[in-house]
């Protein structure tokens, strides 16, 4: 019977031995990355060649330099190309944009709306839009001057931003308005809100000149309904502020 002979143990692999090991494989990288350093504008243009299937013996100075000048203006085109989608995307995102107020706009607020509404129809969740008015704002700039006005607005802007939720969206609606979309909100728990946002609004004061600054503000709410648009939703709500401040002047 043959001998089996015992075998030696596996030793560890030492640190050192993990490195030699290593050693072969960054030379190959290394010498990859050399390789695709030295890559002349030569090597690039006989890749082109090849790829357009042009064959070599028709590869005079002449077309190479002409191709050469071709895939020049091909890169500026290019370039030029992803410069005017960039613009186009900031252009879109400045037209969604308030003038100076830290919000979007009505045109934004329209975007969103629609969004929501379709979202909450296919999810089944019910979601609902404050518009929110501030009453004394021209009081104030007439009293105190435009930019006075521009800072009340903007003070009751970061306030509305700062009382709402990660998911809810604060717009500006133009004029002295705001608009509110309070995602997974019901009539009963967007009033609730609203009401005291209006309340924190009211009780607090902005700094000019010397003086602290109150507002007045009024609200009225629409719950989304099938069926419903971004300009319904906003014409409804409208309407609800409107009868709202009519009972406060009754009041």
């Amino acid at each position: 019977m043959a001998e089996i002979p015992v075998s030696s143990p596996i030793r560890a692999l030492l640190p050192a031995d993990k490195h030699a090991k290593d050693q072969p494989r960054k030379r190959d990288q290394t010498s990859t990355d050399h390789d695709q350093a030295t890559n002349t504008p030569v090597d690039v243009e006989r890749d082109i060649f090849t790829v357009m299937d042009i064959p070599a013996e028709e590869v005079t100075p002449k077309v190479q330099q002409t191709l050469s000048q071709i895939m020049a203006e091909f890169d500026k085109l290019r370039d030029e190309l992803s410069h005017a989608r960039s613009h186009i995307l900031y252009l879109e995102e400045l037209s969604e944009t308030h003038t100076y107020l830290p919000l979007i706009n009505r045109r934004g607020l329209h975007r969103e709306l629609s969004r929501v509404l379709a979202l909450g129809e296919r999810a089944g969740v019910v979601n609902t839009f404050v518009c929110f008015h501030v009453r004394n704002i021209e009081s104030i700039r007439r009293k105190f001057g435009h930019a006075a006005a521009e800072a009340g607005l903007t003070w009751a802007a970061d306030c509305l931003s700062a009382a709402c939720r990660d998911t809810d969206i604060v717009g500006s609606m133009g004029g002295h308005d705001f608009g509110l979309i309070l995602t997974m909100a019901d009539s009963e728990n967007a009033t609730e809100k609203a009401a005291a946002i209006a309340f924190d609004l009211e009780g607090g004061s902005f700094p000019w000149d010397g003086e602290r600054l109150s507002l007045k503000t009024a609200f009225g709410l629409h719950t989304f309904i099938p069926g419903d648009n971004a300009e319904s939703v906003m014409g409804n709500a409208d309407e609800d502020l409107l009868a709202k401040e009519r009972e406060i002047d009754a009041g």
